[in-house]
């Protein structure tokens, strides 16, 4: 089986716990630009995507 498991995340877990293609995502989201939520698409150009709807989508 090909892909990343996903921890069950509780208070407490250190982004570590986290495979490491989420802890980017989970970085923006705890950043001062995320702390207000974003949409997928301002998250995807936040990570460096380009800001089109195949990329926000796998968001």
């Amino acid at each position: 089986m090909t892909g990343s498991s996903v921890s069950r995340w509780e208070t407490g877990m250190a982004v570590t716990a986290l495979a490491s293609a989420y802890q980017p995502i989970l970085s923006v989201l705890e950043s001062e630009a995320g702390r207000e939520g974003m949409r997928c698409r301002q998250l995807a150009v936040a990570l460096g995507l380009e800001a089109v709807p195949a990329k926000a989508a796998g968001l």
